[in-house]
């Protein structure tokens, strides 16, 4: 692989999920933006959050990233509101691929039910949340070189999609 293959979308897209496939497909490192944040800060997402507010994250986001970004060629999984951050995108490296899991708010909402670790969907409507969220992002997510639906589709299934985009898009 001679690119990036980057995965942007909403929190429950299966950025994670797909990307870790995806990776392990292709025989290279898959990067979770968020675990690696966690590690290097010695703090789960949503304490950074909680105590040092979304601006303090997203700083370290785009910080982890830009690491990830000139080591070795891999999959990486930023969180779902990195491409919404002003420049993140404008900033990635010729040599990305940078893909739009495109999922619905409702599709979405199922997937992250239950999950305690997402900060931006703490409340009691998450499909509410979710659905401001995508009226917010989706201008940034449709500026990616690809877009893959994931509704209605397996986790492995989204994943050869990308491998097989990915393999056209960088001629191997």
């Amino acid at each position: 692989m001679n690119r990036h293959v980057v995965l942007v979308g909403l929190p429950g897209a299966g950025k994670s999920a797909v990307g870790r496939i995806v990776a392990q497909m292709m025989d290279v490192e898959f990067r979770d933006i968020d675990e690696l944040i966690e590690k290097s800060e010695g703090s789960s997402i949503a304490e950074i959050f909680k105590n040092r507010g979304e601006p303090e994250f997203r700083r370290l986001e785009k910080l982890e990233t830009e690491r990830a970004l000139v080591r070795s060629f891999a999959v990486i999984a930023p969180g779902g509101g990195w491409a919404a951050v002003e420049g993140n995108l404008d900033d990635l490296p010729h040599q990305t691929l940078c893909i739009y899991l495109k999922t619905t708010p409702r599709a979405a909402a199922a997937r992250v039910v239950g999950s305690g670790d997402r900060p931006l969907l703490n409340g009691s409507d998450i499909l509410a949340r979710l659905n401001d969220l995508l009226t917010h992002r989706q201008s940034f997510y449709e500026r990616c070189e690809v877009t893959v639906s994931t509704d209605g589709k397996t986790v492995r299934e989204v994943a050869e999609e990308i491998v097989k985009l990915a393999r056209h898009a960088t001629g191997g």
